[in-house]
């Protein structure tokens, strides 16, 4: 479990772990340190974790650290701040006695309690049942450690896409990823605010270029930039319409100015309506795209145009 300042969550955390329905004295927990200064170690070691420090280094670097620690055949990856269900790693286990899986997982949940954010951001990242998929979150992310250490583990250079480039390392050795519902942990720290989720797609897309490059230029990399870059044209455009409808009077100007800015969210809104078969969620799709390709754009920008205090960080 990578830990950075995660007080607040590791006790759920810890208790999900104490509830595991698997063997104690077969089971090993690592939590890895990366510069906390809230006591989350000292919380870590009272329930029972060995806890190893990496200091100044990226999710990929922190991850790797644990998985030199780890004495087992299977390496199972858990944020700190995500609760497992009591069968998790029996259910994991299942898929990974294929040998042709290289991983198995899924997207984190949300907890009972969710805001809308939160529980958009489940409609969206959730596939329910059991799939072959070509990415795993390493929030929630088992496999053998023959597969880990056949690509060498994560690549610690990026700041963020680490566990997209493992899938992909993965995939491109023939080894499958199954995502799995029933392989289920939930997420206590999921935004739960637009400005939650605007900072976390900020902070995600600040990577997405280095990750582009890594993947040996994969087109839905680039995608994800150009959509970004084709909504701000479309907010240019939209704000082009809005001073004209103040200058002119001409409230079809506004209505132009509403059209371009909600182009973009609506189409991928309607999109993954279609693809799901689902639109209850397609009211709260459109803002939370939205927000998702503002924290592109502000990310692009912050790139090319960094703050002081961010040079040593991107």
């Amino acid at each position: 479990m990578p830990c950075r300042d995660e007080a607040p969550y590791l006790e759920a955390t810890f208790d999900g772990l104490d509830e595991l329905d698997y063997p104690r004295d077969r089971l090993e927990i690592i939590l890895v340190d990366n510069d906390s200064t809230d006591g989350s170690p000292e919380i870590a070691r009272r329930r029972g974790a060995c806890v190893v420090s990496a200091p100044g280094v990226h999710a990929g670097g922190v991850r790797n650290a644990g998985a030199r620690r780890a004495r087992g055949d299977v390496l199972a990856f858990l944020d700190s701040d995500c609760t497992p269900a009591p069968d998790w790693l029996q259910r994991a286990l299942v898929h990974l006695a294929d040998p042709g899986v290289g991983a198995t997982g899924g997207h984190s949940r949300v907890p009972d309690d969710a805001t809308w954010v939160e529980r958009t951001v489940d409609f969206h990242a959730t596939v329910p049942g059991v799939h072959e998929v070509q990415f795993l979150p390493t929030a929630n992310m088992l496999l053998r450690r023959e597969a880990f250490e056949s690509v060498g583990g994560f690549t610690e250079d990026l700041r963020t896409g680490e566990d997209s480039d493992f899938s992909d390392r993965l995939r491109e050795r023939g080894l499958r990823l199954v995502s799995d519902t029933a392989v289920r942990v939930v997420h206590q720290a999921w935004p739960k605010t637009i400005p939650e989720l605007f900072r976390r797609e900020m902070w995600l897309s600040s990577g997405m270029l280095r990750l582009f490059r890594a993947s040996g230029h994969q087109p839905r990399y680039l995608f994800g930039m150009l959509a970004a870059a084709g909504y701000a044209v479309a907010l240019l455009g939209a704000l082009g319409c809005l001073t004209a409808a103040v200058a002119r009077g001409q409230p079809a100007w506004l209505l132009a100015a509403a059209l371009l800015a909600l182009s973009a969210p609506g189409l991928a809104a309607s999109v993954k309506a279609l693809r799901k078969g689902r639109f209850d969620f397609l009211h709260l799709s459109t803002p939370y795209y939205a927000i998702i390709l503002l924290g592109r754009i502000a990310a692009g920008l912050r790139a090319v145009w960094p703050r002081r205090d961010d040079r040593a960080r991107w």
